[in-house]
């Protein structure tokens, strides 16, 4: 005898993507299109902060400790809130307490005031190269 081919098991309609996006409100669709503009903007930031990074630290005369002192200026391997400010205007860098509170933010580590060696030579050295070590030991 022949086999009779069984049904497919039905299953529960799932919402297709675009029924799930036309049913949100319009606005919230806008929220995320202007988010994911604004981040798109972020990564090519960083990409260019990652690219002028990596040309400090291998043109010839970088030197990590000269660079880690403009912040660290009492040698304490900590870089207060006031030797960050001061050394980012020494550099003609942020201006103003808020722009001196982001980019402390976005180095230190959260629930401290002062930022760690560690966190000074993320902020100097780009992410590609943090493993290498070897690169700033030698140039220092």
């Amino acid at each position: 005898p022949t086999r009779q081919p069984t049904a497919a098991p039905t299953m529960r309609s799932q919402p297709t993507r675009t029924q799930t996006q036309s049913s949100r409100p319009p606005e919230r669709n806008s929220n995320i299109i202007e988010l994911v503009a604004v981040l798109r903007e972020y990564i090519d930031s960083e990409m260019v902060l990652e690219e002028l990074k990596e040309q400090t630290i291998m043109a010839d005369g970088f030197n990590f400790l000269a660079a880690l002192r403009v912040f660290d200026t009492n040698s304490s391997g900590e870089v207060s809130y006031e030797e960050f400010t001061s050394g980012l205007r020494k550099l003609k860098g942020a201006t103003t307490d808020l722009e001196v509170e982001v980019m402390l933010n976005r180095f230190r580590s959260l629930g401290f005031q002062k930022l760690t060696i560690v966190e000074i030579k993320n902020l100097l050295i780009p992410q590609t190269l943090v493993h290498k070590t070897s690169l700033i030991e030698d140039k220092s």
